[in-house]
């Protein structure tokens, strides 16, 4: 999975490799359907026992001895169900009308380590038990670990998940979808501030004020930023009979944020900036999702968590200038590698191909895991 064959269809392709057979001892890895039928067999109290191993883990990847003060990134994504009978038909933006299961994921904004990814059928929503959810991903942090702000999904929003957060003090930046009757009132509004350019060529407005849905029982700050971005076919000399040009030079599109924050903490610019921080967490995903065949092999695999958390390799085992590489270049230049491996006098011997450019980052990365047991030598 880590190398990048996560079906369970890939093992048929390489469970004959001497690299692997002979490295693990075995003369074959296990055939498919034997993989299919273990994961199947698994009982919730093995699934339970591998979620344990990964408390354990982020516990111990965050050790301090002070409170540490730590904000979660909520997001959702989308796994196609390719079992027959398995899963429920939902929305599913990647596949539609298959079968599918909802993947809820809580990320600690502070260093992107996953805390929780718990399933569900297709056609459930995020605001679905989210108070559970939410118990779920404190129960998994480090005891010293105290949540104090938290980014939301455009799924999160409702008033109920806001409340909780109000109801145990915390902030929240939550984005929203852009309905109708937002829409409307955004472009009603003159009261757009311009943002200082950012890269690009596309233009940044901002405004805020106190909002109240139909469903609410109280206001709250709503910030709207409106992005105008040049039109390919605007050509100002191709007018219409008025005169005017039949392209707009500007396509204008909006996003809505509902947060908590005070006025006096942070300013709207602030706010929205602190927000798209978060951006962070959908490389996160598409950098350790896989593809899932079935639902009891998901669901070990959502619950051992180890994929999402390949950022601990990077923080722990690579150099300060290789802990921003995507999980791509790790494949690409420290496991899919040309190499010879050799068994001589009881040692593995791993031999490299000359043209191989990160030898030294090779060695390094593997003295790291290495330390601690004299018999590996590099």
């Amino acid at each position: 999975m880590i190398a990048g064959a996560p079906r369970l269809y890939d093992v048929n392709a390489t469970r004959h490799d001497p690299g692997i057979t002979r490295v693990l001892d075995l003369r074959s890895l296990l055939e498919e359907g034997n993989f299919r039928k273990q994961l199947a067999k698994m009982t919730e109290q093995e699934m339970e026992a591998l979620q344990r191993v990964h408390r354990e883990c982020l516990s111990l990847c965050n050790q301090t001895e002070e409170t540490v003060e730590i904000g979660i990134d909520f997001d959702l994504t989308t796994a196609t169900v390719y079992s027959e009978n398995k899963g429920r038909k939902g929305h599913n933006p990647h596949k539609k009308g298959r079968s599918c299961c909802q993947i809820r994921v809580a990320f600690i904004s502070n260093n992107g380590d996953c805390v929780a990814v718990p399933m569900a059928v297709g056609n459930t929503v995020c605001a679905t038990d989210f108070e559970k959810f939410f118990q779920y991903v404190q129960k998994q942090l480090p005891s010293n670990y105290r949540i104090v702000f938290s980014r939301l999904d455009k799924g999160y929003f409702s008033d109920d998940i806001f409340n909780l957060f109000e109801n145990n003090h915390i902030y929240y930046v939550g984005a929203a979808k852009a309905y109708q009757d937002l829409l409307q009132l955004a472009r009603q509004l003159d009261t757009y501030q311009k943002v200082e350019p950012l890269e690009g060529d596309k233009i940044f407005w901002i405004t805020e004020i106190d909002y109240k849905c139909d469903t609410w029982k109280k206001y709250r700050r709503l910030i709207i930023v409106k992005e105008q971005i040049p039109t390919p076919d605007y050509d100002p000399l191709d007018v219409d009979l008025f005169g005017k040009p039949k392209q707009p030079r500007y396509l204008e599109r909006y996003h809505f944020y509902v947060t908590n924050i005070p006025y006096d903490k942070l300013d709207a610019v602030s706010v929205w900036r602190f927000y798209n921080e978060r951006a962070t967490v959908e490389n996160r995903i598409k950098e350790s999702k896989f593809i899932w065949i079935n639902f009891p092999a998901t669901q070990c695999l959502l619950r051992e968590s180890g994929g999402f958390n390949l950022y601990w390799f990077k923080r722990f085992v690579l150099p300060p200038e290789f802990r921003s590489k995507s999980i791509r270049w790790l494949r690409l230049y420290l496991i899919l590698i040309l190499a010879l491996i050799k068994r001589k006098k009881y040692q593995w011997f791993i031999k490299f191909s000359v043209h191989y450019p990160f030898p030294d980052l090779f060695r390094y990365a593997f003295r790291q895991l290495a330390r601690g047991k004299p018999k590996y030598k590099v």
